[in-house]
């Protein structure tokens, strides 16, 4: 499958290129919430896919969320200490903690926290930008292992995620991407595409899901005529659509009005949802 920068590799593992544009961020203003490029925010509902529970490790509670934790690794992160960062996540997998767990508890809170010291003025955009690419460098380095937790099963399905261009940072694309993955699904997308190409890739592939990520208002109508082009071209007339970004959170009514099926809080559920698609697309209830 020619798509750039991401293919699913032989792992099932989704790789990206960390460029700095893509899911989530203050891409026009007034746009507030860099922080919301952390959840791919699709769908919350769980579900069966086949009469199979959906593929879930434990999640083992980390230190209070939103406490010093989530500051001291905000930090390491902004400096950039590629040993600091390596000891830390070691440390926290020491005493317990899974990798699901780092990555919804640990990873997705420094996200966030990065948004808010942004719009706090505290940091640059270009820390910020570094920072999430960091973020989105663990993801690659700790993949092999997450991928691993449970039993690889190939669900015979094919999930574009992507993001429109202009949209700012890529760190929740891979997020979502890295949980799919891990559920069996084949990956294929990345940030920025255009629509032009995920048109082309929707009619020459049978995609049963794309994901979108959307950050803003702003961005609504270009990923409202972005989803009707993709509607229009898939081969699999089911096709369903699934959006993601704080502006769903905050305004559920928005996935209907730029003609998406569904969106969720976080990539866990992202996954958890696509299953459920599968099962009723094959009638299970």
């Amino acid at each position: 499958m020619e798509v750039s920068p991401w293919s699913t590799q032989e792992s099932g593992s989704p790789r990206a290129e960390p460029v700095p544009s893509g899911w989530g961020g203050r891409s026009e203003a007034p746009q507030r919430g860099l922080e919301r490029i952390v959840t791919l925010d699709i769908v919350p509902k769980l579900v069966r896919a086949q009469r199979i529970e959906p593929v879930v490790v434990a999640r083992l509670p980390l230190l209070a969320p939103g406490g010093d934790v989530i500051e001291d690794f905000a930090q390491i992160v902004l400096t950039g200490r590629e040993i600091g960062i390596r000891e830390f996540m070691e440390r926290v997998r020491g005493e317990g903690s899974s990798l699901e767990s780092l990555y919804l508890d640990l990873l997705t809170p420094v996200a966030r926290r990065f948004g808010e010291m942004w719009e706090e003025d505290l940091v640059q955009f270009t820390e910020v930008t570094l920072g999430l690419m960091r973020l989105q460098g663990i993801l690659r380095a700790y993949s092999e292992d997450f991928q691993n937790q449970v039993p690889h099963r190939d669900i015979g399905r094919q999930a574009l995620v992507a993001s429109l261009p202009g949209e700012q940072h890529n760190f929740g694309l891979a997020m979502v991407g890295e949980f799919l993955a891990r559920a069996g699904w084949s990956i294929a997308g990345g940030p920025g595409l255009g629509t032009d190409e995920m048109v082309r890739l929707v009619r020459s592939h049978a995609f049963t899901l794309v994901g979108l990520s959307v950050s803003c208002e702003a961005r609504l109508e270009p990923a409202r005529r972005a989803i009707r082009s993709i509607r229009e071209a898939s081969t699999n007339r089911a096709i369903r659509i699934m959006v993601g970004g704080q502006v769903f959170f905050d305004h559920p009514e928005f996935v209907g009005e730029i003609g998406g099926d569904t969106t969720a809080p976080d990539a866990l559920q992202a996954a958890v949802e696509a299953e459920g698609l599968l099962s009723r697309l094959r009638g299970h209830p």
